[in-house]
């Protein structure tokens, strides 16, 4: 009887936690629809306008791009691999398209 006391409370609880992990998921969005709602009110550039920009002074291939906050400001980390075949993180102010700055990384 306790065996099976103790299998139902840990069933309970697994099925309590995945629910809570299932909400806090939903609510929280994907990373691209949290961009979307940034571009349509005004608070972020279109990545592809940030990579035409990028791209003058940076040509290279794109290998990922993130929105982030940091503080009040909406950043899009991207990162190259240039024509040089060296990796380069760039971090732009997604609202102005400002270059912020340019780290070189390996290969």
């Amino acid at each position: 009887m306790l065996r099976i006391t103790c299998l139902l409370a840990a069933l309970l609880l697994l099925v309590a936690t995945d629910g809570l992990a299932g909400h806090k998921a939903k609510h929280r969005g994907s990373d691209q629809d949290r961009a979307r709602s940034a571009v349509e009110q005004g608070e972020a550039m279109p990545l592809s306008a940030i990579l035409a920009r990028v791209r003058q002074s940076h040509p290279g291939k794109l290998l990922d791009a993130k929105l982030a906050r940091r503080g009040n400001a909406l950043i899009y980390a991207i990162k190259l691999r240039g024509t040089d075949n060296r990796i380069k993180l760039v971090q732009v102010d997604a609202r102005s398209g400002r270059i912020l700055s340019v780290r070189q990384g390996g290969n």
